[in-house]
């Protein structure tokens, strides 16, 4: 059965269907190369995503991920989605952002 897309996450069942990769997405990582097929991206996106769930975070909840551009930071993004989060993501070092946390986040796991 072909995976409809109605959501951007929808994606990744749809490439996995019809177009699964050895290498579907990488990263170097401390000079070393990180590679996920479209397999690992997706199973290990469904692995966070119940992971927050079992954590007791669901729909409407707020979470922040702050990380330099990797894999993982894509993961993120789409186990966030699968849960109807709202996310927050940040980019720039600690030490150069000032922001109330408290007053804007319930809770900030950390993934990474």
């Amino acid at each position: 059965m072909s995976t409809t897309i109605t959501r951007v996450f929808d994606l990744l069942k749809h490439n996995l269907e019809n177009f699964p990769k050895s290498e579907f997405i990488s990263g170097k990582i401390k000079g070393e190369w990180k590679k996920y097929s479209t397999q690992e991206f997706c199973e290990v996106t469904d692995l966070l995503s119940r992971g927050l769930t079992t954590l007791g975070i669901g729909k409407g909840a707020r979470v922040a991920v702050m990380s330099p551009n990797r894999p993982e930071w894509n993961i993120c993004d789409y186990a966030i989605m699968q849960l109807g989060l709202i996310k927050y993501h940040f980019t720039l070092p600690l030490q150069n952002m000032t922001l109330n946390i408290s007053s804007k986040m319930q809770r900030l796991p950390s993934f990474l």
